[in-house]
């Protein structure tokens, strides 16, 4: 069975990566962890961990985006939108 898109049921699909928590999540993450490594310097092995840890989730937990309406959602959440028997 296909994945289809909830908003137009099309098939096209595609993998986008969460960019936006890349860059919020990993880089403000070790931002922080380095200005605790300049009162710890133990903190200087936790930094290039978080950063990798950051890059691997990154490419692990992709979104999918349709092609045709450029819908974009989270496979692994069932969509807000889609509620049978509400009409808005």
């Amino acid at each position: 069975m296909a994945i289809r898109c909830p908003k137009c049921g099309g098939e096209q699909l595609a993998l986008v990566g969460q960019y936006s928590k890349l860059v919020k999540w990993g880089f403000t993450g070790a931002g922080i962890l380095i200005l605790f490594a300049v009162a710890l310097p133990v903190f200087w092995l936790a930094v290039p961990l978080w950063m990798l840890g950051s890059i691997w989730l990154y490419l692990t937990r992709p979104l999918l985006a349709c092609k045709e309406c450029d819908h974009v959602w989270n496979p692994r959440k069932p969509e807000a939108e889609i509620k049978l028997g509400k009409s808005s």
